[in-house]
């Protein structure tokens, strides 16, 4: 029998790209709503995020109308509420805004979901393209769909992590 060297997270991020949206005429980009599609992916999303990592400590959530959908659906998956936190500087964010909204965490969050939108969080998944698997590498190659997520281990403090590695992406489709 072998014991694994690798060790735990000392914390995990997951990163969502809100769910498929609407288009409808006459709407800012920032009212824009889900769509069918959308509606139905992300309740998937959120039983794959619950049994996959379990359920976030917080959620950071851009203010956008698609992502407040979005993390609304998410959470009536699970069995308990979640605190969520809108932020303004998700919502068409560089991904070194992102980076920089992860380094303010708060140290008892062991668990942070952060849903956004693209270009950004694209971006910022494929920050760390050296620590991906081969399947993560091969779906940041082609692209980062909405209500894809991917899972990030960090060990240390958001603030001070001394190593970052994208365990996992994933597509979660209704």
């Amino acid at each position: 029998m072998s014991v694994s060297s690798r060790k735990d997270p000392d914390r995990t991020l997951v990163l969502m790209r809100h769910a498929k949206s609407a288009w409808p005429p006459g709407v800012t980009d920032s009212q824009r709503p889900l769509n069918d599609r959308g509606r139905r992916d992300a309740p998937v999303a959120g039983r794959w995020i619950a049994s996959t990592v379990g359920i976030p400590d917080l959620i950071i959530c851009s203010p956008a109308i698609r992502t407040r959908e979005t993390a609304d659906l998410v959470v009536s998956t699970w069995q308990q509420p979640s605190h969520i936190v809108y932020e303004d500087r998700v919502y068409e964010a560089h991904w070194t805004e992102l980076a920089a909204i992860v380094t303010g965490l708060p140290d008892e969050a062991r668990t942070v979901l952060l849903i956004g939108h693209n270009p950004g969080l694209e971006d910022f998944v494929a920050s760390w393209p050296d620590s991906a698997d081969d399947k993560a590498s091969q779906i940041l190659a082609d692209k980062f769909p909405t209500s894809s997520i991917a899972v990030v281990d960090v060990m240390g403090t958001w603030r001070d992590p001394q190593a970052i590695r994208l365990r996992e992406i994933a597509i979660p489709r209704g």
